[in-house]
């Protein structure tokens, strides 16, 4: 869709002045938390008007889809929240910024911002703007690590082996049991020194796990291990 023609279907569901509205800034679209919020930016600046639902956005989708990125701009951490909330399901293929506190160096409003800084030094707030990782994706930055002292483990009753990796996670750990039924293993028992036909042979399989002294689990470095051990 032509840029005005976007612009006139935004202008439905979205407060702004569009004599101020143009893709060709290069701040991309800041979206703030009210009128008078957007009246103070001016330039490339929206809200949702009041009494306007949130799916009203979706609705813009072609308008936004001429700017870069989208910004969210507002120093009201509350409504900031809510409009990362709201946004970032409803506009999954946007790029969207936010703009933290440090950006607005802690002013509670743009008018104060404005005050003690001058109009000209609005676009300095973009300092303060962190990308929102792509909806649907999981930030590992956000996931707590676990505590391993708590997880469940296995040992092999191998003291060294045990007492060097601290035992086998769940799924790390296969048993193969093939005493007594004639099987011959010599690739496995060349590994372990053995006849290849002991009267009792396990063989372990698991992903080596790096851990450090502090215990942290490295097992996803992607390296595999393979231990073939028998008993006479």
């Amino acid at each position: 869709m032509e840029f005005e023609k976007a612009l006139r279907l935004a202008e439905q569901y979205l407060t702004m002045t569009p004599r101020f509205i143009s893709p060709k800034e290069p701040q991309g679209l800041w979206i703030c938390a009210n009128a008078s919020e957007v009246s103070k930016i001016e330039i490339n600046a929206v809200c949702l008007p009041s009494g306007g639902e949130w799916d009203d956005f979706v609705k813009c989708t072609p308008f936004f889809d001429h700017f870069p990125f989208l910004v969210i701009a507002t120093p009201n951490a509350l409504a900031r929240d809510q409009l990362v909330q709201e946004l970032r399901p409803r506009l999954p293929a946007s790029c969207i910024y936010v703009i933290q506190d440090a950006g607005f160096r802690n002013c509670k409003s743009i008018d104060e911002y404005i005050s003690l800084y001058g109009q000209r030094e609005i676009l300095s707030v973009l300092s303060g703007a962190e990308e929102l990782p792509a909806y649907g994706l999981l930030n590992l930055a956000e996931v707590p690590p676990r505590d391993l002292t708590k997880v469940p483990r296995s040992l092999s009753r191998f003291p060294v082996l045990d007492q060097s990796i601290g035992g086998f996670f769940a799924g790390e750990l296969c048993v193969d049991w093939a005493a007594g039924h004639g099987e011959e293993y010599p690739a496995e028992s060349a590994v372990a020194g053995g006849t290849g036909s002991g009267p009792c042979r396990m063989c372990l399989l698991w992903r080596a796990a790096e851990r450090t002294i502090s215990g942290m689990d490295l097992s996803a470095s992607g390296r595999a291990g393979a231990c073939c051990l028998s008993h006479g």
